[in-house]
């Protein structure tokens, strides 16, 4: 289970691609969801990782 982070900032620059949440940069973001429920916001990141494995001696 993912532990939720607290959201104090949230900016998209459309015009250079960048999305920043609380100050720092988000990369490889492939979807986005922010609601607004009861008072309060929240935002849910989808974005892509990258794994690799090399087998030694073959």
């Amino acid at each position: 289970m993912v532990k939720e982070k607290e959201l104090k900032t949230f900016l998209l620059n459309t015009e250079n691609g960048t999305v920043l949440v609380n100050g720092e940069e988000i990369k490889r973001v492939t979807a986005l969801t922010l609601v607004f429920e009861d008072g309060k916001y929240g935002l849910s990141v989808t974005r892509d990782e990258f794994f690799k494995a090399e087998i030694q001696g073959i």
